[in-house]
């Protein structure tokens, strides 16, 4: 079994490599707030400055605890709509985000990062299910190497093959 781990940025951006990974979209920034600030241009993201409040908050489109911290679930909103959102959240008149006319989160990766933890107990798991059969852990850098060796073209069948 191959134990890769996900790629993210790749999965981001199919086309990054090198020193691009040391330069993300957060690069300069000093932390994931001023980098939600600028990539929102400073501006509400509800009601794009029409309530003229000069407060800035960083929302969570999602709740901290299903969401994270990450900039794809973080808005702009100034103090007033914050307000606003939150009051309606607790009287029950909205339901979530899409009540409230905010943009959806932009692609969440957490399929990648649950089995980026999960293989390792995958692989585990495999191995007490197939006590007869020899499991072996194995990386995508040895089955890169196997496929050249062989002279085959990246496919997902060749690489299986490579593993196998």
């Amino acid at each position: 079994m191959e134990t890769a781990s996900f790629d993210t940025q790749k999965l981001k951006n199919p086309d990054i490599s090198g020193t691009e990974y040391q330069n993300g979209d957060q690069k300069g920034f000093w932390n994931v707030r001023e980098y939600v600030l600028f990539r929102d241009n400073h501006e509400c993201q509800h009601c794009h400055g029409k309530k003229k409040d000069p407060v800035l908050n960083v929302h969570h489109i999602e709740s901290r605890k299903t969401g994270g911290n990450s900039p794809s679930n973080l808005i702009t909103l100034c103090k007033t709509c914050h307000n606003e959102y939150h009051k309606k959240i607790k009287s029950g008149k909205i339901k979530g985000p899409e009540d409230f006319k905010l943009p959806k989160r932009t692609q969440p990766y957490r399929d990648a990062a649950f089995m980026g933890i999960m293989r390792w107990t995958l692989l585990e798991r495999l191995k007490q299910a197939n006590p007869d059969l020899e499991v072996v852990n194995t990386y995508g850098y040895l089955t890169k190497n196997k496929r050249i060796e062989l002279g085959l073209v990246k496919e997902h069948y060749n690489d299986a093959y490579c593993i196998a």
